[in-house]
């Protein structure tokens, strides 16, 4: 073999096309809004995971903070956050169905991220004293084991995608959510 064929099967090997932009880039419409929500979770998280006492901390030392606004905008913009990211689940789905987009990642980590995000509303609520802890436990292992299920699924050619029974249950799941934290907020 010669020394241009073996530095053309090595190239080949490290990038197969060197001229391909990177994945993000290539990545459809329906899986950029999959990979939003997912970004999303830790960013809700945050806005409700600050509690009271740092408010009240910053109001004793800085003239400027009131705890009590703080905690409550907080709780908006975690309220602003978790709305958005549930629309981004039904905005994925209706240009999937639309544009007929379908793809292997989009079945396993659309149902991920609504999984991430629920399972984050009902133990951020739980943390808050509003949802008991039972009823969160049971969201989160039912949500992961229909999941792992559903890779199972994916390994042995099998259809994964979810059913409508699924979509309701996530939907009204994100509605009490929202409800919640909208509650907790005022």
């Amino acid at each position: 073999m010669s020394e241009d064929k073996l530095v053309q099967e090595y190239n080949s090997i490290i990038d197969p096309n060197p001229k391909k932009e990177g994945k993000l880039k290539k990545m459809n419409l329906p899986n950029k809004l999959t990979m939003l929500r997912i970004i999303l979770v830790p960013i809700f998280i945050l806005c409700l995971c600050i509690p009271v006492e740092f408010w009240q901390f910053l109001e004793e030392n800085l003239t400027f903070v009131n705890a009590e606004v703080a905690s409550t905008v907080m709780s908006y913009l975690a309220l602003i956050i978790f709305a958005v990211a549930a629309f981004t689940d039904f905005l994925d789905g209706r240009i999937s169905r639309k544009n007929g987009i379908v793809t292997k990642f989009g079945k396993i980590m659309d149902p991920l991220a609504d999984k991430l995000l629920v399972s984050a509303g009902f133990i951020m609520l739980t943390g808050l004293g509003i949802v008991p802890a039972f009823v969160t436990a049971v969201v989160v292992f039912r949500d992961f084991f229909v999941n792992a299920l559903r890779m199972f699924g994916s390994d042995n050619a099998k259809d994964v995608s979810a059913g409508i029974s699924g979509k309701v249950k996530t939907l009204f799941q994100m509605l009490q959510i929202i409800a919640q934290i909208a509650f907790v907020a005022s």
